[in-house]
Formats: structure tokens, C-alpha cells, sequence
């Protein structure tokens, strides 16, 4: 029975992934094949095996496809500061030096052993560990290079989507995601732990009506979970999907337009809990 039940979860995961591959932009071609380079890296990012990876094609090269357009602003510039850890060369850059960082960002993640680092700590790791030991202390990254690695940050564990853009005329507010509100850019300089509180805190307060482990006090016994899909949502409640890139987002609904947001990238959620990813993305 468990066997069957985890072959239809998979056939589920494939069908939406497929259907996501299908949006993607046409820039964004889906490869049947995965590259030893990405395996490599998704190995190390979720603390599988590379069998393990290959299990949950299609669904993987959707998720790397993905990645590869968040990291397009970098591709398209090659000075920027994130670029610095690899060579500092100002080179035309591929999707293949996207997956060289991710690599070091990953690797750095694990070897840390400050239990709470902050995104300077781990900017440094990934200079010493690239050879760029000149720049091997903590408080010599600068907000770009800070910016970087929270984006970075954000993409890997799909929390949020980062803005890339800095303080203007002097300011000290900083968007830290796209249509969100804002905190001082000090932050990025913080403890992470420090960094995604004042994130959470800034928030609407009525985003997430029952948070997680809350109790919940009002029960509607007319609704069972074994009936709630798709079908029902939509000739019931006229309610629509709208697909979302992060979790942040995942069952935000939108009473005005109907509208129910669902994180579009179930793979990742997979390969997320069966594996062992580096222990600051556990934390």
C-alpha cells in the first residue's frame, strides 16, 4: 500500500511539472537530460544521492530551468559583485557559472559551523574556500555583494522573491522582495535568524490568518478534505489557481479576483524532505 500510494504522489508531482514546463518562458527550454554538473549540485543542495535526483525527472530540469532565469540579472552583468567569488574576471557569464556559484553557496552552507552566521560570514566562506583568502574577513562585504547572497538565499529555499535593487537618494529602507513593504538595509547585515525576523515582522499581520501550529477554533464540518480539489474549487467557490515561485505566497487567496495561490514546484518540496540539506537551511 505505501509503495502504491508513493507511486501515485509521484505520478501527481510529474503531472504538475509537466504542465509548469509547459509555462516556462521560451528562453527557459526544458532538457530531458540533466547535466553531471547539476546533479552534482542538487546533490549536494538536498543531501541526495544522484539516483535520487534522476527519480523525480521531469520535474528537476523544470526546477533548473527555473533557477537558471532567476539568476538571468546576473548572467546579463558581468561585474556583478557575485560574480567576485568565483574568478573576479569580467567575462561574459553562462548558465554554467550560475551552477559553479550555486556549488561554493552550498558547500559553504555546510561547512559553517557558526550556528547563527550572518550573509557576510557566508559571502567570506565562499572567498576563502575559492582561494580569494584577501578577503577573508567578515565585515568587508558590501550591500551588493550582501544583496547577492540573499538572493541567492532566497532562490534556493523559494521563500521569497528577492529584490535586487538598492537604497536610492540616501535612503536606509530597503525592499527586501517584490511588492512587499520594507527594512533598513543594516539588516543584511545581521544574524540570518535576525534577518528573516524582521522580514516575518514586516509582513501584513493578517497575511496568514492561522499560523502554523496555531489552534484553530472554528472547524467547518461540512468541508472534507477527501472532496477539496481542483473540481470543487473552481465550480463551487468560482475560485481560480494562480501558480507561485515561492512558499511565501502558497495559499495566499485573493478574495477580490478569486484567486487561490499554490507553490507551483512540488518537486521541490520532495527532494526538500527527503534528503539532508546543509544545516543553516535546516535551521
Amino acid at each position: 500500500m505505501h509503495a502504491l500510494f508513493q507511486h501515485s504522489s509521484q505520478q501527481r508531482t510529474r503531472t504538475i511539472e509537466l504542465e509548469m514546463a509547459n509555462q516556462m518562458p521560451e528562453d527557459s527550454a526544458v532538457s530531458g537530460t540533466l547535466s553531471p554538473q547539476k546533479v552534482d549540485v542538487l546533490a549536494k543542495w538536498f543531501g541526495l544521492e544522484p539516483a535520487q535526483i534522476h527519480q523525480w525527472q521531469p520535474g528537476v530540469s523544470v526546477l533548473c530551468a527555473h533557477f537558471e532565469s532567476l539568476f538571468k540579472p546576473f548572467l546579463e552583468d558581468p561585474n556583478a559583485a557575485i560574480w567576485q567569488i568565483l574568478d573576479g574576471e569580467q567575462r561574459e557569464r553562462t548558465a554554467r557559472d550560475c551552477w559553479s556559484l550555486l556549488y561554493q553557496f552550498c558547500d559553504a552552507l555546510e561547512k559553517i559551523e557558526d550556528t547563527n552566521p550572518d550573509i557576510g560570514h557566508i559571502y567570506q566562506k565562499m572567498n576563502f574556500d575559492a582561494g580569494n583568502t584577501s578577503q577573508r574577513g567578515r565585515n568587508t562585504v558590501s550591500n551588493p555583494q550582501a544583496i547577492s547572497i540573499y538572493a541567492v538565499l532566497c532562490w534556493t529555499t523559494m521563500t521569497l522573491q528577492p529584490s535586487l535593487e538598492l537604497p536610492v537618494n540616501g535612503s536606509t529602507d530597503w525592499a527586501f522582495a517584490k511588492g512587499e513593504p520594507t527594512i533598513k538595509i543594516e539588516s543584511l547585515h545581521r544574524p540570518i535568524s535576525v534577518l528573516f525576523q524582521r522580514i516575518y515582522n514586516a509582513l501584513p499581520s493578517n497575511r496568514w490568518k492561522c499560523p502554523v501550529g496555531a489552534p484553530v477554533a472554528d472547524k467547518n464540518k461540512t468541508l472534507h478534505v477527501s472532496s477539496l480539489n481542483y473540481k470543487c474549487l473552481k465550480t463551487i467557490g468560482s475560485i481560480s489557481i494562480k501558480w507561485v515561485d515561492n512558499i511565501c505566497n502558497h495559499l495566499d487567496f485573493d478574495a477580490k479576483r478569486r484567486k487561490l495561490s499554490l507553490f507551483r514546484f512540488p518537486t521541490l518540496c520532495v527532494l526538500s524532505t527527503s534528503g539532508k540539506p546543509p544545516k543553516l537551511i535546516r535551521r
